[in-house]
């Protein structure tokens, strides 16, 4: 096969190929144009040739008709789609349509039979609203709201209601008897606390005040609750006092019962020892009565034997 008969294959992305004899013209226009993938061959002679390889998808893509009006055609796989520009909705495979939502936000268009409308694409916490996109915030974190016949609606978490667009707290501690007895309402965002009174403690340390309740501490069973040798620890509910032994009395009468201070109670010994002495002494006076009338009655009987021994 002669080098005269080869053909070589013409490689271009924006015309279409065609088989040119080799021939000088044709070497000339090699030099003259840059071709793609070419590599040089060789004859059946050994002469050598230059060959061009040539780009099917490219070629297909040139013969397409996509058509893409404010936008453009994008490759996608063997076909092209159209692409609409930033700030442009598609209304059907080949035109765009002005879609703007406002701050560069996204919009697409819902095609019927008889109308179009946009429809803006939102993102979080933004909501649709006379054609743009406007903030929806409700002030709390990944808190979304929507627009119903015009009025704004904060889908709040619980522990919060929606206060004219806005998610605030409800304060639970404004309930009655919303904790358990011998506690008191802590309110805190979005839930509330039940903190044991003083002088109680919670029912285990796993426990939930909010439903177990708190139990009494008998602070008597601790050392030292009382810190005088002179008094002696009573338990009440929630609390306890300091009581003086009995002969001792309290130096602060009207202070805080839980540390009463006592001292010896000398008016009472001064008492007893009065009413010991007043036992003794009537003792020692019946006693001596009943000896004195013994020796009367004794006397008299000898006296009454002296006379009658006379006779």
């Amino acid at each position: 096969m002669s080098a005269a008969k080869l053909t070589v294959l013409l490689h271009l992305s924006v015309l279409s190929c065609a088989i040119l004899p080799m021939t000088r013209s044709s070497l000339i226009l090699n030099k003259l144009m840059p071709l793609h993938n070419r590599y040089v061959d060789h004859t059946e002679s050994g002469k050598e040739f230059t060959k061009f390889t040539k780009n099917v998808e490219a070629d297909e893509l040139q013969r397409s008709d996509c058509k893409c009006e404010n936008g453009k055609c994008v490759s996608q796989g063997n076909h092209e789609v159209c692409i609409c520009n930033p700030g442009f909705g598609k209304i059907d495979d080949s035109k765009c349509k002005d879609c703007k939502c406002g701050n560069g936000f996204n919009c697409t268009f819902d095609v019927g039979f008889f109308t179009t409308s946009k429809k803006c694409i939102c993102p979080k916490g933004f909501v649709e609203k006379d054609g743009v996109c406007k903030d929806c915030s409700c002030g709390l974190r990944n808190t979304t709201c929507e627009l119903i016949q015009g009025i704004k609606e904060c889908a709040c978490p619980n522990g919060y209601r929606d206060s004219r667009g806005v998610c605030v707290d409800i304060d639970e501690c404004v309930f009655p008897y919303i904790c358990p007895p011998n506690s008191k309402c802590i309110n805190t965002p979005g839930s509330y606390e039940c903190a044991c009174e003083e002088g109680y403690q919670p029912m285990s340390n796993l426990s939930d005040t909010r439903v177990d309740g708190c139990q009494d501490i008998d602070e008597c069973l601790i050392p030292g609750t009382c810190p005088f040798n002179s008094t002696i620890c009573i338990n009440l509910p929630g609390s306890y006092k300091c009581t003086c032994l009995e002969g001792f009395q309290p130096i602060n009468k009207l202070g805080d019962p839980r540390y009463t201070r006592c001292r010896e109670d000398k008016a009472s010994w001064q008492t007893v020892n009065i009413i010991f002495g007043v036992l003794i002494s009537g003792f020692l006076l019946i006693t001596l009565t009943a000896v004195f009338i013994r020796y009367r009655m004794a006397l008299q009987r000898r006296r009454g034997d002296l006379l009658s021994n006379s006779f």
